[in-house]
Order: C-alpha cells, then structure tokens, then sequence
C-alpha cells in the first residue's frame, strides 16, 4: 500500500494499537514501504503514549478511586 500524505500515515499509526496482529503487521509493513523511518518503532510508542495518557486520564479523574471505593 502506497501512503502520500501525514494524514494517512497518522490514521495507521492510530489504529496500530486497535487492531490484531495480522493488521497490525500490514500497517508496519505499509509505514516500511513508504520510508518512514522507524516504523515499527514509531507504532509502538504511539500505542504506549496511548496506554499512558488514558491512564494518566483515569488518575487524574479520579475515577479509578472512586471505583475501588463503590461509588462507581
């Protein structure tokens, strides 16, 4: 798959973290083709920034408190 522009390469990047294992090898595989440096590097700690901010989210919301406490 032939990507041209920002905007594709950051909806793949997204939808690394949402999807299974075969897309999530197409993805690298199609960021790989289009030269962009660190593919499957880049993917990753797009998916872990994610993992962490809605984490940090849920702390800092408190909501994670409240439901160890009931009053979800």
């Amino acid at each position: 798959a032939q990507m041209g522009n920002e905007k594709a390469r950051g909806y793949l990047t997204l939808q690394y973290g949402r999807r299974g294992r075969a897309t999530r090898q197409a993805i690298v595989q199609a960021l790989t083709g289009a030269n962009v440096p660190g593919a499957m590097a880049a993917v990753v700690a797009a998916e872990a920034n994610g993992i962490w901010q809605r984490n940090l989210q849920t702390l800092t919301d408190g909501t994670l408190t409240r439901m160890l406490r009931g009053r979800v």
